[in-house]
């Protein structure tokens, strides 16, 4: 068996050179992006409380709970606390995991790239 025909099978090639590359960059700004994501919402950021509101955030304004908050202009905007920082958590742990499926998604790029670079080298000789 020559180099020629080592380097025509590859069996665990998926994507060509450029494909590869090209998911490992996307794969790392992945990573990256959810990671700050998933850091703004553990730190409970102001800014992405509009992304929580889908969750059932509501109590009512004689609700005696004291992590029931009330708007002071509006008595009907009332917010509890808890479920608040409930929701802003279980989008953080959720951006963790995508984050952590990218690193995943990091080594097997990276192993496909390391194949088709290996597999150019054994077909140029």
């Amino acid at each position: 068996m020559g180099a020629g025909s080592v380097a025509g099978k590859c069996l665990f090639c998926m994507c060509g050179p450029k494909g590869s590359l090209c998911c490992l960059v996307v794969s790392v700004w992945g990573v990256i992006m959810l990671a700050l994501l998933g850091i703004f919402f553990q730190i409970q950021a102001v800014a992405f409380f509009e992304d929580i509101e889908s969750f059932d955030l509501a109590c009512n304004s004689t609700d005696p709970s004291p992590t029931c908050h009330c708007d002071p202009l509006h008595k009907t905007h009332c917010y509890d606390g808890q479920k608040i920082k409930n929701a802003y958590g279980e989008i953080a742990i959720s951006c963790w995991i995508a984050a952590f499926i990218y690193v995943l998604f990091i080594i097997f790029t990276a192993i496909m790239t390391f194949v088709n670079q290996k597999r150019a080298k054994l077909s140029a000789q």
